[in-house]
């Protein structure tokens, strides 16, 4: 049997955003600047017009992203989050750019916070159809395990110097570690109690970095989402970031957008 937890956001109060600061997500940097035509999928998920995490595009009404883009913890969740499509820069909006009110949260029944964030994903569905063209159409989703460990991961980024975000949309080539090679290599204590669904995410250029303020981001390689990057915290430098790899979820997924 499958459980899914929905929360309705129009009968939810807003938290305090000064809860939940204990846990900062992950954010690009040092990647490529690149225009949403070429990600067409990639959205922004807000909350008060400022941009908390990524998410991606995956039917007419659904984005999938992190579940701690919307919860902190399984009784504290955030309200008035919206989404914007079809934008490569966060500060001028065109009229290809969208925006979308969130009217559902679906997380996974099993995510926890509390045991380095796994099963991180969660899939909000908008309030009314996205129009799809050339800047915002959907992903597919993987359903199997990918045959390369080499993935774009595409966000938005704070300078880990100025702690300014970038207001443009940036890929950046990265590649993946298993569990077992990612505890044996790094000694962070956070690594040694990786699930089965989280891997390791590392740039290939050792000047670029996944910093930290942004979860939610897609993982995708041959046009298929392959990972959602998790909030779990990790603040050291060089350091991989931990991703959720959503063909593990696909039963469950598919089950969410036909609800």
């Amino acid at each position: 049997m499958r459980v899914l937890i929905i929360f309705n956001l129009s009968i939810l109060l807003t938290v305090l955003i000064t809860v939940v600061n204990g846990n900062s997500p992950n954010k690009i940097f040092g990647g490529n600047f690149v225009d949403i035509n070429q990600y067409a999928f990639q959205v922004s998920v807000q909350i008060r017009n400022y941009h908390i995490c990524g998410g991606a595009i995956i039917s007419i009404y659904h984005i999938m992203t992190a579940a701690s883009c919307a919860l902190h913890s399984k009784n504290v969740f955030y309200g008035n989050i919206k989404i914007i499509s079809g934008t490569t820069d966060l500060e001028a909006l065109t009229s290809y750019s969208k925006i979308h009110q969130v009217a559902y949260i679906i997380f996974h029944s099993q995510y926890d916070p509390r045991n380095n964030w796994v099963n991180d994903i969660a899939i909000f569905k908008v309030d009314k159809p996205m129009d799809f063209h050339y800047l915002c159409r959907p992903i597919a989703v993987s359903t199997e395990p990918p045959k390369d460990n080499k993935f774009t991961a595409i966000g938005w980024g704070i300078d880990p110097v100025t702690s300014i975000m970038s207001r443009l949309l940036q890929s950046l080539k990265v590649r993946s570690l298993h569990r077992p090679s990612c505890r044996q290599i790094y000694t962070h204590p956070a690594y040694h109690f990786l699930q089965s669904s989280q891997h390791c995410l590392l740039p290939l250029l050792p000047t670029s970095r996944l910093t930290m303020g942004n979860s939610g981001s897609p993982v995708v390689v041959a046009k298929r989402i392959v990972g959602i990057i998790s909030s779990l915290q990790v603040t050291a430098e060089l350091q991989p970031a931990i991703y959720t790899r959503v063909h593990l979820y696909s039963r469950w997924i598919e089950d969410t957008v036909h609800l």
